[in-house]
């Protein structure tokens, strides 16, 4: 199987570039499927040793590279690229079937960001784009759930994590202060920041903090940074939160080690790679059901789902460390096992399966959806 994989991303960057990397270079490695990226982000340089083959688009060459790699079938990573509409026209003139894999872009919480750009763009174009289009690839069946997309074909393909060495005897379970951990960009809309603060605020005034800390991770971006910093001081949130820049290796490492449980509160995700870090080394998290992760950890009991009302979302926050002080190392373990589950190498044999199956479908139908 040869399977085209078009983003626009670059290298050694978090979200979608992250898993779309370890994904395409396991995808390799199975020796059942020949995969490639081709990006459409300027001027990238590729890295020589990246493990897999990438090629960089060029409008007056487009066909000639696609045609040098003769996939079976493309994905499109994210939706709104106006450089998508030449290579989806150009597929489909060479009779290969395109998916589309949003990555939450059908989120209908993601669509009122700019809805009024978007409806414009489909008009005149994307919701061509989207009906010409083979079938959509969701991460889970939440993420579908949270969407106004409705397909004939939907396949769900998960992402997935590195495994690594780290040992769950390691976390502790002593546990007098509670520490809480956002670690993502800094987005107030999307990643439900606002509604974060207020539910601590809310927490904070009644004196129920039960000792928590929140530090939040989020890289260099001066204006929201400044924006959040603002708002916790205004909420009387300055000796709860501490604010850092970006971290990675080691120093992520020892972030992820010295916190008790990941939080995220976010108004729209596809499959948040954060998470599944958090999870891989036995932290319990507390997430709001649009990150599209809730309903699976809560089943497997290894996290809890948050209300996006703030009043709700404090009670569910206090309740879930309640739970968690009760039997700390029970959360842990739960968490540690599903992050083993979702290792890149565990999801290959889905991935097979189900690319497999989208060329037995291919050639039967187009989309139908709800736009």
């Amino acid at each position: 199987m040869k399977i085209l994989h078009i983003a626009d991303i670059g290298f050694y960057k978090g979200g979608i570039s992250h898993a779309l990397h370890q994904s395409i270079y396991n995808e390799n490695n199975t020796g059942k499927m020949e995969s490639c990226l081709m990006t459409i982000s300027k001027n990238v340089v590729v890295p020589e040793k990246l493990g897999f083959r990438c090629i960089s688009f060029d409008k007056a060459d487009a066909k000639e590279q696609i045609n040098a790699f003769n996939p079976d079938f493309a994905i499109f990573h994210s939706f709104y690229k106006y450089e998508y509409l030449l290579l989806a026209r150009m597929l489909k003139k060479m009779n290969i079937p395109y998916l589309i894999k949003p990555h939450g872009a059908f989120s209908m919480n993601c669509r009122k960001k700019s809805r009024y750009k978007k409806r414009i763009a489909d008009i005149i174009a994307f919701n061509r784009f989207l009906r010409d289009a083979f079938g959509i690839v969701y991460l889970n069946p939440e993420e579908r759930n949270n969407s106004y997309v409705d397909a004939r074909r939907n396949y769900y393909l998960p992402n997935g994590i590195i495994p690594d060495l780290y040992d769950i005897k390691t976390r502790k379970t002593d546990i007098k202060t509670i520490r809480l951990l956002f670690l993502g960009r800094f987005d107030v809309y999307h990643k439900g920041m606002d509604l974060l603060l207020e539910g601590l605020s809310i927490i904070n005034k009644k004196k129920l903090d039960y000792g928590i800390k929140l530090d939040i991770y989020g890289g260099n971006d001066k204006r929201p940074c400044m924006e959040l910093i603002k708002m916790a001081e205004r909420m009387g949130l300055k000796e709860i939160i501490k604010f850092h820049d970006w971290v990675s290796g080691e120093d992520k490492e020892k972030v992820f080690l010295e916190s008790d449980i990941f939080i995220l509160t976010s108004r729209y995700e596809g499959m948040p790679m954060g998470v599944l870090e958090a999870i891989s080394k036995g932290m319990p998290c507390l997430l709001s059901e649009y990150t599209n992760m809730a309903e699976m950890l809560s089943r497997e009991n290894a996290g809890w789902k948050v209300d996006m009302d703030p009043k709700r979302m404090a009670e569910d926050i206090l309740e879930g460390i309640r739970q968690f002080r009760e039997r700390p190392e029970f959360w842990q373990r739960n968490a540690y096992k599903l992050g083993k589950r979702m290792n890149w190498g565990n999801l290959m044999p889905q991935y097979i399966d189900t690319y497999s199956q989208i060329i037995r479908d291919a050639g039967f139908g187009v989309l139908k959806n709800k736009i």
